[in-house]
């Protein structure tokens, strides 16, 4: 979310080296969380956790994303050259991502909530906390 938060402040108020300060402690956090689960999986019958996406785990396209992104940011702020442009299609269509990716959030934060309600979420989950409830 800090990644996001950072390109939307990017958006919102144009491009700034603090917001992309954001964007590399986010993204730097992220690599560290995706790297100590793709360590967690290392050993040699381990099959990992999920399902594969073209041939990789989610945690590995995390920390795959995560590495691109800081090489990204690190190439944008070494070609750091302050303009002001303010062209009304492409903040147009930067706001309608914000919203978007402020949806993505809010549905991600529901539906960990109905898989898990208030409790720790479990390392295997195999129902719905909140429909758990209702079945009672």
């Amino acid at each position: 979310m800090m990644v996001m938060f950072g390109f939307m402040l990017n958006v919102r108020y144009g491009p700034q080296q603090p917001h992309y300060g954001i964007i590399l402690f986010g993204a730097l956090f992220g690599a560290t969380a995706a790297l100590r689960q793709v360590t967690l999986h290392l050993l040699p019958d381990d099959p990992g956790y999920g399902s594969p996406l073209l041939g990789m785990h989610y945690y590995t396209w995390a920390f795959v994303i995560f590495v691109m992104t800081i090489i990204g940011v690190a190439a944008l702020l070494s070609l750091w050259r302050q303009t002001t442009t303010s062209n009304y299609h492409i903040k147009k269509i930067g706001n309608i991502a914000c919203y978007l990716a402020v949806a993505v959030v809010i549905i991600n934060i529901v539906s960990t909530f109905i898989m898990t309600g208030p409790h720790v979420t479990p390392a295997d989950p195999h129902s719905y906390w909140l429909f758990d409830q209702f079945k009672k």
